[in-house]
């Protein structure tokens, strides 16, 4: 069943989907798909399984299609004001982040990361939520006061304010000075065509706009505001665009997310192949 259409009802139940080989009277081998139930799984078994779903009233397991490359048959929403959050249901679900914003850092190997797609646009990051609207808010609309504090947000493309100050938990380095780079996790930077690890301040320094790069002159600490606001000079000229489809199981959702990564890369500004 595709990924794109389903969600899970009463009706259906969590299953993995499991192959099982027997013998007939033939002796071939003969291998068949046997739904099970996720409790009755170990962690042992779990790799040779793959998630799906069975629906108990039509006695049917539904595959788990994972989206292509381009997300092309999920719903999407270009934000571009508040009002474009009614656009996006409020319920749990699987999202990317796609945008034709020059993003020249990465979170992690950068050796596997979504290609630029035939519009122009890129997957910068993906992930999962058990309230799509309220992520997309958190994301791409965040106020600058909740700049260091409150709900994470993976969308790290902006100077963190010093007035505002911050969790530590919250935020993610950009820079940090006295010989202690090694001591964070910096993000990569992209340096004649590939993403490096940053050996100075000036290489960061070059991913942000004029306004940034004068706020943070002087300063030994950089950090990373916690999500974006789109509406603001810095990101307006560009298209940010919320895909989702909207799943109710977490294991789901979890699944997809990582096969989806496995298949086309980590976007940049996620920092693991998979999980949190």
């Amino acid at each position: 069943m595709d990924a794109s259409t389903f969600d899970n009802g009463l009706t259906k139940k969590n299953y993995l989907l499991g192959r099982h080989t027997t013998t007939d009277r033939h002796t071939t081998t003969d291998q068949r798909l046997a739904p099970l139930e996720l409790s009755l799984i170990s962690d042992e078994l779990l790799a040779s399984y793959i998630p799906c779903l069975y629906d108990t009233e039509s006695d049917t397991v539904m595959k788990i299609v994972i989206p292509d490359a381009s997300l092309s048959r999920l719903p999407w929403v270009r934000i571009r004001a508040g009002e474009d959050l009614r656009n996006i249901p409020a319920s749990g679900g699987c999202y990317w982040i796609i945008t034709d914003e020059p993003i020249k850092h990465c979170f992690n190997s950068g050796t596997h990361c979504p290609v630029v797609l035939p519009s122009g646009l890129t997957v910068v990051y993906n992930g999962v939520s058990g309230g799509l609207r309220a992520r997309a808010k958190q994301h791409l609309l965040r106020d600058d006061s909740k700049g260091g504090f409150g709900s994470t947000s993976g969308i790290s493309v902006d100077l963190l304010k010093k007035e505002i100050g911050f969790t530590k938990s919250h935020t993610k380095w950009m820079w940090h000075e006295s010989g202690r780079q090694d001591k964070h996790k910096l993000p990569k930077v992209w340096i004649n065509g590939s993403y490096q690890k940053q050996t100075s301040k000036h290489q960061i320094l070059t991913t942000l706009s004029d306004e940034e790069k004068d706020m943070a002159l002087g300063r030994e600490e950089l950090r990373f505001k916690n999500g974006i606001n789109v509406l603001d000079t810095k990101h307006q000229p560009y298209s940010w665009i919320f895909i989702f489809v909207p799943i109710s199981v977490h294991n789901i959702r979890d699944y997809i997310e990582s096969e989806w990564r496995k298949e086309y890369g980590v976007p940049v500004l996620c920092t693991y192949k998979s999980g949190r």
